[in-house]
This record gives C-alpha cells, structure tokens and sequence, in this order.
C-alpha cells in the first residue's frame, strides 16, 4: 500500500478509534496484534508488522487464534489496556502513523503514550513512547535498544512541502519507472503524468487535484490486477503467462481505466480483506477452524438449554390464571391436592383443574401462584435478551467459519501479498498470483452498495453509524431495506425531508444521547426547515414506523414516537469526504 492510500486509511480509522477505550490485546502471530476497542461496540484493531503484507484495519469481529504470550505483548498490556485513544496522526509524506493513548490506570494522574507505527517498505516496525518519547518496547524486536526515538528522516523534496516550479522540474526530467518525490510513489507519478498528458506545465494542476481527492474524496478503494509487460517469448517458450500485479488505489485511477478491478466499500474493508487474506497464507485460520467450530457447536449447546428454559417459563403465564381464578373463591380456608373451577375468563365457562399444595390454603396457593407468575415474567425478559446476543455471537463466528474455505480459495503467494500491501516498492519480475474476485452475491456487499447509492453516511462522535436518505425514494429503501427493526428512525415534525437511520447493531433499548442529539440535528438541516433556529425532531424504532398502502415516496406512518428539539447542524460526511466547511 503506497504513501496515499495509507492517508486515506488513517483518516477513515480516526472517527472510528478516537475515544474508545482499549479493552484487551493479543498477539495471533509473532509480529500481529489484535487490540479490542470498545465506545458502544466492540471492534478489533489489527497491527499487522510482517515485512511482506504490514497492515493497519478495523475488524467486526476477534480472529479465533492466539500466540504464546511474550515480553512486548506483556508490555502492551500494562500500559494500554484500560486507555482511552486520543489521537490517531500522521503526516501527509511520511509512512508513519501514531496512535496516542490517555490512561490513570497506573497512576492517580492520568499518563500519556503512543504507538509509533512504521509502515515503511522494508522498515516495517512499531514501538511504544512514553510522554517524553522515550521507547518503552520495540513491538518488532525485543532486543532493539530504548531510548529517544527517533523517526525517519524525511527530504526537503517531499509530496506535501515541494514548489510548483521544482516539481514540474522532477516530472519533466522522470521516467516511467518511479518518483523522486518523497511521498509520492511511481504508481501515482504515472497517474499524475497521464490526467497531464505528459505536460510538465499541467502536472501541478494535476497533482493537486490528486491531492485533494485524497483528503476530501470521494473515495472508492479499489485493487487493480496489472498486467506485467514481458518480452515475447519464442514458440519453444512454453512457461506460462505471469499473473498479474496487484495495485491499491484509494479511487480509480484514470491510468489504469481499462485494467481489472475489484472494488471495496471503504479503505478499511479493502485492508481487512487483504489482512484475512494474509492470514489464510500463514495458517493462523486454518489452525483455529477447529477451535472455532468447537466454540460454536458450544454455544449452541447453550443456546438449546435457554431455549427449553425459556420454553417453560412461557408455560408459567398460566400461573397468573391459577391465582385469579383462586382468589375469587367464596372458602379460602379449604385444602386439597386439586380443585375445579369454572373459568371465568373464558366466554363458554369451561372448567380448570388447577394443583394446590395439600398443606396450604386456596388462598396461600393462590399467593404461591402470583408469586411463580411475576418470577417468570422477570425471567422472560433475561432469557429472551441472553438469546439474543448469543445467537448474535454464534451468527459472527460462522461467518468467520464460512471465510475460511472462501480464504483459502482466494488466496496467492507470499510474492503476490508483499506486492499488494507495498506497491511503493520497485516493480519485480516475480511472477505474481491473482486473487478470486469476491462474489457478486455477498450480502454484505450487496448492502454496502444500497447504502453508498441511497444514503449520506456519517458517524456520531460516540462512533454509531447515521444514514440519510438522498431523496423521496432513497427514503423508501432506506427505511424499508436497510435500517433493521431495531434501528432508531428520525424525521423532521411538520416539514418535509430525509429519512434518518441511526444504527443499532447491539439492539440498545434506547439510543444513546449524544449520538441522538447529532441525529436529530442531521434530520433538521436535511429538510425544510434547515435555517430554522430550533426544530423538532420525531424519533422511534423502525420497528414502529410502517408504510401505508399506495402512499406517494417517502410518506410513512409512526405507530409510536417521542420527540426532541434541535438545531440544525451538519455533521462531517465519511463517504464522500465531505466537510461541513464545504
């Protein structure tokens, strides 16, 4: 992955991971971290510092496979886990990224540390600084020596601080073969030539727009397959025709309009994939499928055992019959084994046999009864939320189970990864593998592209996803084909305007406030009533919103609501790019 693609990468990451706190770190394979982060989900940060595929992603969910433990991994532990990230920073030329980190775990006052990742082609290290940028452990190495850390040196000559007149200079006097500009790799180089037509007096022109679509968008991650040119070979020459290269590019690539593709939703899933892809090359998954497949076969164990549990508690809602049946009774003093009734809540007075302790009274099992009824009610509602997340937690460990053999399918050469991840790199003449394309049937990705075609996508400061509709019928498929039962829904009172979802993979029973708040200020500044000083907001779960038969785009009807008064604000857009300042 060349310099740019990491900025658009760390500038995705940034709304993701600030202020979440670090809950866990683990090592899967001698220079891959996991590191759970938690705001109101959990998500899984990959630090992946193999020299031949280094990565930096988000995932959804854990990867089922751990390492021995060790000294960097203990390290880790003591001076992370508990803090809360307060930055993720890199400059534009440079390849390093840092992740800054606030904890009082250790101290009444709180500390201060980061993580200096180096994501550099052949360079690929990581170490933990103090405030005083100390090195505290190499993550790479544990012999390395501490102390002032020292980040690479960066040339005068560099993509984010060079002149107009001194890169036209460079481009004019470069070949096709790569850049002299620090920041800028020979893929990009090529790309500015062709948008200028290999006019050194348009390149500067051409470079800054390149520029601004990587710090503004919009962004299409995609990954190129380009054919590597050989010499032709004679008719004795049997050798078969090299795969192709694998290019990343963070949008597409005039240069390259006419090569293979496959397309990603964000940076972050680009990199993912690639990651799980990585992952499969070393084993570590398929070294964990049986432990994972044992870890589901246990929770559905579990998942049996609360269902009969749930089962017959259900069978106690007759106990709340017994009791009233049982109070209405002229003698409450008698004793049995039994007694028959006439139901009186039944219209045709059919007869109940209900069972009684013999040594208490009518009335006594009748308080036994109510007793039983509202101690099941409670039960129903654990029950029914435990199941709920297990079977959330069995469905996100087969997906990972289904990945594997999709994996290992897709899956290239050691040489193919190293060229995907390090494009930068000189072109080799290694042959290189060529991967799958993902299936046009993913669910996942069929929904990812339903919401960049009908939704604006953007992300409270508590880190929850907020989509809103682009038009009348945007809103219809919005509401009625992405936003889940769950979801919170959002609209403007009295005026018209967009469709609001805030997403609600964790089922909250009520939406968060802060995230609320930003929601509801989306849904003000989406409609009419945007210049408006103060605007109420509807808000329910999609769940309570249906659409009427016939009715024109967009109308829906509120089985119930409750309401809340807003000033319309615009949040910074994630899919475009997008500032409110623009």
């Amino acid at each position: 992955m060349d310099n740019l693609s990491l900025e658009v990468l760390v500038n995705e990451l940034r709304g993701r991971v600030l202020n979440t706190s670090i809950q866990s770190v683990k090592l899967i394979t001698k220079r891959t971290f996991i590191i759970a982060l938690r705001l109101h989900v959990t998500e899984y940060l990959v630090l992946c510092l193999q020299p031949s595929f280094p990565n930096l992603c988000l995932l959804p969910e854990d990867v089922p496979c751990e390492a021995s433990r060790s000294d960097v991994l203990l390290a880790l532990r003591k001076y992370l886990v508990g803090g809360r990230i307060t930055a993720l920073r890199k400059s534009l030329a440079d390849r390093v990224v840092f992740m800054d980190v606030e904890t009082s775990r250790l101290s009444e006052q709180p500390e201060r540390f980061s993580l200096a990742i180096e994501l550099i082609p052949n360079r690929v290290r990581a170490c933990l600084l103090d405030a005083q940028q100390q090195v505290l452990v190499w993550l790479s190495s544990a012999s390395r020596t501490v102390g002032a850390y020292s980040p690479p040196a960066m040339p005068a000559c560099r993509v984010d601080s060079i002149e107009e007149g001194e890169f036209c200079k460079l481009l004019e006097g470069a070949d096709s073969s790569g850049s002299s500009i620090f920041g800028l790799s020979s893929r990009f180089a090529r790309e500015v030539l062709y948008q200028s037509h290999h006019d050194p007096s348009k390149a500067w022109q051409a470079m800054q727009t390149l520029l601004k679509n990587v710090n503004n968008g919009p962004h299409t991650p995609r990954i190129y397959h380009v054919e590597e040119r050989t010499p032709a070979s004679s008719a004795a020459d049997r050798s078969p025709t090299p795969p192709a290269k694998l290019v990343i590019a963070p949008f597409e690539l005039q240069s390259l309009a006419a090569t293979p593709f496959e397309s990603f939703s964000s940076m972050n899933a680009l990199c993912a994939e690639v990651f799980y892809r990585s992952l499969q090359r070393l084993g570590r998954l398929e070294s964990g499928s049986g432990k994972l497949g044992g870890e589901i076969k246990k929770k559905q164990r579990l998942e049996q055992k609360l269902q009969a549990q749930l089962a017959k508690v259900m069978e106690a809602q007759s106990f709340k019959l017994y009791a009233n049946l049982l109070y209405a009774q002229h003698d409450k003093s008698s004793k049995g084994t039994s007694l028959r009734v006439p139901n009186l809540f039944d219209p045709d007075l059919g007869e109940v046999d209900i069972p009684l302790s013999a040594e208490l009274s009518i009335v006594e099992n009748a308080n036994r009864y109510h007793r039983l009824f509202r101690k099941a009610g409670r039960s129903v509602s654990q029950l029914t939320a435990r199941l709920r997340s297990l079977e959330s937690e069995i469905a996100a460990l087969q997906r990972q189970e289904e990945r594997l053999p999709k994996a290992n399918s897709e899956v290239g050469s050691d040489t193919q990864t190293s060229e995907l991840l390090n494009d930068s790199q000189p072109d080799k003449k290694t042959a290189l593998a060529v991967s799958e394309r993902r299936s046009s049937g993913d669910s996942r990705s069929d929904l990812e592209t339903l919401i960049r075609r009908t939704a604006k996508v953007f992300r409270s400061s508590e880190g929850m996803q907020i989509l809103v509709g682009k038009s009348s019928k945007d809103n219809d498929v919005l509401t009625s084909k992405v936003a889940q039962s769950e979801d919170f829904w959002l609209h403007v009172a009295d005026y018209g305007g967009s469709h609001v979802v805030l997403r609600n993979p964790e089922k909250l029973k009520a939406a968060p406030k802060q995230s609320l708040l930003e929601a509801a200020e989306l849904a003000a500044y989406f409609s009419q009533a945007r210049n408006a000083p103060k605007v109420e907001v509807h808000y329910t779960q999609k769940k309570f919103v249906s659409k009427p038969k016939g009715a024109k785009p967009g109308l829906v009807r509120l089985k119930e609501y409750k309401s809340i008064s807003v000033r319309p604000r615009l949040l910074s857009e994630i899919s475009t790019g997008k500032t409110a300042a623009e």
